[in-house]
């Protein structure tokens, strides 16, 4: 069985630009950054509630996070990389937002850590999953794909990449007109942590038919899904 993923890339316009490539050591992953070898090492940096909900950046917790001491001890444990959560309760919901946007007083958080994080020498990545609320009417601007369900909205989803391109711009942007040092802390983004699909819902759970992503068309089989036609 062949199967046919859609990966959306994010285009998002900034002014300071790092080129990251990633090549293979004897089995290892090494980043070049602008030519420079970079080896990293590190750790995520999450706090919870009922140990599942994310709520690093939640406004009334965040002062209470003890991060100095926790970024100082990675540092002297030699990290120089640490994976960052963006997700809280107020961000899922929107943050009491109708329309697409980031309050100041949530991303002024995301740049004190960024700061904290740079006096230790440590890059972060900034790790997201569910699009915002309040930027719902960005996917809702888009047709909804047929013959996809559940959770492989996510990736076929068109209004989902977009949404979620227009969050990360929005975010960036915000950031680095505020702090370029704190912007420059950014070593990548991660458009949606541990992103996977579902075999048991549409598209790969159909047995036939025709399943169309944009130029891309597959034909559905018993034996599954299969490309037919070329992006």
């Amino acid at each position: 069985m062949s199967i046919l993923l859609a990966v959306f890339t994010l285009t998002i316009s900034v002014t300071q630009c790092t080129i990251i490539t990633q090549v293979d050591s004897n089995g290892h992953g090494i980043f070049l950054v602008n030519n420079n070898t970079t080896f990293l090492r590190g750790t995520n940096y999450i706090r919870l509630l009922n140990a599942s909900v994310h709520v690093t950046f939640e406004s009334d917790l965040y002062p209470l996070w003890d991060i100095e001491n926790a970024l100082k001890q990675m540092h002297n444990y030699g990290y120089n990389y640490i994976r960052l959560f963006l997700d809280c309760p107020t961000l899922c919901s929107g943050f009491s937002l109708s329309s697409p946007g980031i309050p100041m007083r949530y991303t002024k958080n995301v740049i004190d850590f960024l700061l904290r994080a740079s006096t230790y020498r440590i890059a972060v990545m900034l790790t997201a999953s569910w699009n915002p609320a309040n930027y719902q009417s960005i996917v809702n601007s888009y047709p909804i794909p047929a013959n996809v369900t559940g959770m492989n909205m996510i990736i076929f989803h068109s209004g989902q990449a977009a949404a979620k391109a227009q969050f990360f711009q929005d975010l960036l942007e915000q950031i680095q007109n505020t702090s370029l040092l704190a912007f420059k802390t950014i070593f990548a983004i991660d458009i949606f942590n541990e992103i996977s699909v579902s075999v048991q819902q549409q598209p790969f759970s159909l047995t036939n038919g025709i399943v169309s992503f944009g130029n891309v068309s597959s034909q559905v089989e018993q034996s599954g899904l299969e490309t037919t036609g070329s992006e």
